[in-house]
Formats: structure tokens, C-alpha cells, sequence
């Protein structure tokens, strides 16, 4: 990712407190004409949060971009038991997020922070929720869910618009690489849906 701009800036970084699975952070030795650069490093469910330090070593960027490439074009899907099985198994696991309220309340209080930076700077900001396998929207906790979709949609204002695709039933199991993580064909998919409401991508 890159950005010369202040206000895009100032949202990647609060972004990047709001990710679990993604460690960001400004490589400062590659700055140029101004622009910021910002590496991403994806980690497996399985492994260790890396050093943040890691970041700054050029061979680990180059492996992060190819590995982060490779799984981003892909058209991989799981046969629909496996499919079934693997969101059943993500949505347990997310679920059991429903206890760390203080790490909740934290994240409310960066997103509405992000949400005064936005009006103050005049942008537009669109808060999405990407499509799920049913089987994982099945076995989420109920109570997570709807504590995500009062708060978005209380947070949005002329400013910002919430959009919910997680029970759009035009996603199938072919467009998942996985038990929720879309795969290239539905990245490709939502796009367009994105695009028929309006949203710039």
C-alpha cells in the first residue's frame, strides 16, 4: 500500500489497530517523493505474530507480497463438506472473541475516532461487511452480530454509509477460498456488487 496523503494516512494506521490478522507498519527507508509506503505481512491462523521489526527486512516484503499474491488471484475453492466444515470451525473460533469486551470497546473508540477524522476532512468513508458462507453466519454468536451491525449502523452518518453483504445469498461456495475469506472470483463478484451501489473501487 502506498500514500502521500495525511488524511489516508492517519486511516491505515488506525486500520491497522483494528487487524488481527495483519501486522502494518511505514517503511521509512523506502520513502520517496513524499509517498508513504506501507508493507503487510499475512500470517496463518496457525503461526506467531512476526517481529514488526521483520518488516523492515527487504527479503521478507518481497516473500509477504508473493505469498500475499498468490492467494489473492486465486480461484480456489474447498468441495462443499470441507467448505461446510471449515465455516463452522472459523465461526467457533471468532466466537469465542465474544469475551474480550474491553478490546470491543477499544476498537469502538477508534473507529468513531476515525469517523471524526473523516468529517472533519470532508471525506466519505464506507464501513462494509463482506459476504459469509452460510454455515459460518450459521455458528457466529448471535450476540456478536448484532453488536457489530448496532454499532455500524449507529456510526453512520452523511459521512459514512454501512453496507452488509454477510448474508448476501448470491455468494456460494465457489467463491470462497476458504470457511470465510473470499476467493478471486468472489473479490470479483462483490466488486461489482460495490460498483451498483455506488461505491468507488
Amino acid at each position: 500500500m502506498k500514500t502521500q496523503d495525511a488524511f489516508n494516512r492517519t486511516i491505515i494506521d488506525a486500520v491497522s489497530q483494528l487487524t488481527s490478522h495483519y501486522n502494518i507498519k511505514r517503511s521509512s527507508y523506502l520513502l520517496s517523493d513524499n509517498i508513504a509506503l506501507y508493507s503487510r505481512v499475512i500470517m496463518h491462523p496457525s503461526s506467531q505474530p512476526k517481529p514488526i521489526d521483520e518488516l523492515e527486512n527487504i527479503q521478507a516484503q518481497r516473500e509477504a507480497y508473493d505469498n500475499t499474491l498468490s492467494i489473492l488471484t486465486s480461484n480456489h475453492y474447498r468441495e462443499k463438506v470441507q467448505h461446510k466444515n471449515l465455516g463452522q470451525q472459523r465461526a467457533t473460533m471468532h466466537s469465542k472473541s465474544i469475551k474480550h469486551n474491553e478490546t470491543l470497546k477499544e476498537n469502538m473508540l477508534i473507529v468513531n475516532a476515525m469517523n471524526t477524522v473523516i468529517v472533519q476532512a470532508g471525506k466519505k468513508v464506507f464501513w462494509l461487511t463482506p459476504p459469509f458462507p452460510e454455515n459460518y453466519l450459521k455458528n457466529i454468536n448471535p450476540e456478536m452480530k448484532l453488536t457489530h451491525r448496532d454499532f455500524f449502523y449507529r456510526a453512520s452518518h452523511i459521512h459514512s454509509t454501512f453496507i452488509d453483504l454477510s448474508e448476501n445469498k448470491d455468494f456460494q461456495h465457489r467463491d470462497f477460498r476458504d470457511g470465510d475469506h473470499l476467493n478471486f472470483n468472489g473479490a470479483a463478484k462483490l466488486v461489482k456488487k460495490l460498483r451498483r451501489l455506488h461505491v468507488p473501487v
